[in-house]
Parts: C-alpha cells; sequence; structure tokens
C-alpha cells in the first residue's frame, strides 16, 4: 500500500485484477482517488498541501514577462507636429501685438450703449449675440468708421513691426 490517506474500505479490500475478469485495477482506482477525488486536501505526495512544495494553478503566481517598450512609429497618414516655440521670452514680450479688427472697436463702443439701455443684461453671450445681430444688419457706410480706425491701427502695428524685425536683425534684442 501506499503511505499516505488511508483510501475507503472498498478500495482497500479490492484485489488486484485477475486476467479475463472485467473491472478495474486498484491501483488505477487508487491513482483516480489520490489525483482527482481529493485534490484539495492532499498533494501526490500524500501530505497536507499547506506544508507540501506543490501549488495549483491558481495559487502560483504568473511570471512577468519582459516586455520592451518600442518608439513610436510615425503613421505616413499622420502629419509630423510643428515645432512650437518657447512663450514667454524676451524677444517675444517685446513683440508688438496684432490690432483688433473693425468688429471688435465696434463692439467696444455697443457694448457701453447696450449695458446703459439693458442694465439687468449681464451675460457677456447676450451682449455678444446682439452685438453680432447689430454688426450684420449694419450697412458698410456704418462700419466704415471703424474700418479706417482698424486700418490706423494696422498701420501703426507693421511700423512697429519692422523697428522690431530691424532691432531683431542687428542683434539689438539679444
Amino acid at each position: 500500500m501506499l503511505a499516505g490517506p488511508s483510501l475507503p474500505p472498498t478500495y482497500e479490500n479490492s484485489t488486484a485484477q485477475q486476467p479475463g475478469e472485467p473491472g478495474v485495477s486498484s491501483a488505477l482506482l487508487r491513482f483516480f482517488f489520490l489525483r482527482f477525488l481529493q485534490p484539495a486536501a492532499i498533494c501526490a505526495r500524500g501530505r497536507k498541501r499547506p506544508t507540501c512544495g506543490m501549488k495549483t494553478r491558481s495559487q502560483a503566481s504568473p511570471k512577468p514577462l519582459n516586455t520592451v517598450r518600442l518608439p513610436p512609429v510615425a503613421s505616413p497618414r499622420t502629419k509630423p507636429k510643428p515645432e512650437t516655440r518657447k512663450k514667454g521670452t524676451l524677444d517675444d514680450l517685446r513683440r508688438p501685438k496684432k490690432p483688433p479688427t473693425a468688429f471688435f472697436y465696434f463692439m467696444e463702443d455697443f457694448r457701453k450703449t447696450y449695458k446703459e439701455e439693458n442694465p439687468s443684461v449681464k451675460s457677456m453671450r447676450d451682449i455678444g449675440r446682439a452685438c453680432g445681430e447689430k454688426w450684420n444688419k449694419m450697412t458698410f457706410e456704418e462700419k466704415v468708421k471703424y474700418y479706417d480706425l482698424a486700418t490706423v491701427r494696422r498701420a501703426e502695428f507693421e511700423k512697429a513691426m519692422a523697428q522690431y524685425n530691424k532691432k531683431k536683425v542687428n542683434g539689438e534684442l539679444s
């Protein structure tokens, strides 16, 4: 007999199979009993599982894979990202700002009058919507004074930008 737990009496008392007799051998029954009927309590060596060195698949921790991270491959469908300039450099701070368009000059005037006429409206969304509707309804003759103001400011910007570029080429801004 095998060392370990005792088998049920029906298995212990069975004799080896005689040739020509139908049935299952006691060795085969003992194997199935130890292997499948009591897997949680007894391991193959006949000891209890906590002291046995063998572990079931659920108890064994999976081995980590050795993975290597590859650099991203540029897809032929995507465009390469343009290089961004650094914000806040000294040259950028000295660069003149672009002037607003004619609509923004109109909006300054319109906002003042609209707030006087409608003091209850404080939402910028409502003010902007009313301003846009008024701008679209205005004729070109009414818009001319704002276009003139915008062109004057644009000319001043062009002069300032020319001076800035000249200083930048000469190295005075460094």
